[in-house]
């Protein structure tokens, strides 16, 4: 065993709600992960037209939605009656793209969430990261949030303003699966936990990652045998497509 062990057993979180088994990144998304029982997810944060935080992946709304182009072209208002079942078509009931102040204020359960800002624009991503402070203040969930990102510009910033506030802001760097020296990364920019595409994962990094005291959350892992070997590794936490499963 580990000289250091951050946390037993390995928690389970929900990728934009339940990605494979409700609309994506949606209320009604979140809402089918609560039913579950699993109040741990991970989403995506973009900003609209009027600066609200949004819950999206894409930065363009085709994939997911019947809406079309840019979701920075578009106010709040128009993202919330867009119809965002794209990728569930049976999904009995219509369901828009939420801003994150919804999709928080109806989750009084909540463990804990991950909240991933894409990369954008330098101006965007300022907006993005006061905003984002202010929300988790508003609704005091420092202990729940942890801000993640792949862009090392913005985990700065985001930690600064942590440090600014005297808040306790737990920060996260999202690991691609070729990702070089994502421990270095993460020293170097203070965060506690590596959010790391799950083929990147192997014994030795997590065994150092847990020796500098950082927590391990693994993307995206759909299989038992996944899952397994992970555990088998000792990770923290994974984030699936498919909680059912794992039930």
């Amino acid at each position: 065993m580990y000289p250091y062990r951050i946390q037993d057993p390995m928690y389970l979180y929900g990728h934009r709600g339940a990605k494979a088994e409700a609309p994506e990144n949606t209320l009604a998304g979140f809402e089918h992960l609560r039913s579950l029982g699993i109040h741990r997810v991970e989403l995506d944060i973009r900003l609209s037209l009027d600066d609200e935080l949004i819950v999206l992946h894409d930065h363009t709304l085709d994939r997911t939605t019947n809406g079309s182009g840019d979701i920075r072209k578009h106010h709040s208002n128009e993202l919330a009656a867009l119809d965002a079942r794209k990728t569930h078509p049976q999904w009995p009931k219509a369901t828009g793209v939420p801003t994150l102040k919804q999709v928080l204020a109806n989750w009084p359960e909540l463990e804990s969430i991950q909240l991933e800002v894409k990369a954008t624009k330098a101006p965007m991503l300022r907006i993005i990261a006061h905003k984002l402070h202010d929300l988790i203040a508003e609704l005091e969930i420092e202990e729940q949030a942890i801000i993640t990102s792949a862009h090392k510009g913005f985990l700065q910033l985001s930690r600064k303003l942590s440090q600014a506030q005297t808040s306790y802001i737990a920060h996260g760097f999202v690991a691609e699966r070729f990702c070089r020296n994502p421990l270095g990364i993460i020293r170097r920019l203070r965060c506690q936990y590596l959010c790391a595409n799950y083929k990147l994962l192997t014994p030795k990094l997590v065994k150092q990652a847990h020796q500098y005291e950082v927590f391990v959350s693994a993307w995206t892992v759909n299989t038992i045998e996944e899952a397994e070997q992970l555990a088998s590794m000792h990770v923290d936490s994974i984030i699936t497509d498919a909680p059912s499963l794992f039930l």
